[in-house]
């Protein structure tokens, strides 16, 4: 849920943050069900994303698994 600032996440892609617009399922306090713009296996930055930017350099290896 702290991924989700709005209707987008920002999934790593070889580090490099890139923001995708993501369709929103079912709702839980701690969880929300992302039913399409995600892949299963896909990372997303989850702590502050709103402090990151389309295209921005991440060091992905200093992120959590």
């Amino acid at each position: 849920r702290k991924a989700l600032p709005g209707h987008s996440v920002f999934p790593l892609e070889v580090g490099t943050a890139r923001q995708v617009t993501v369709v929103i399922g079912a709702r839980h306090l701690e969880f929300i069900e992302i039913k399409k713009g995600l892949k299963e296996k896909d990372r997303v930055i989850a702590e502050t994303p709103h402090l990151f930017y389309d295209g921005e350099k991440v060091n992905s290896t200093l992120l959590k698994n």
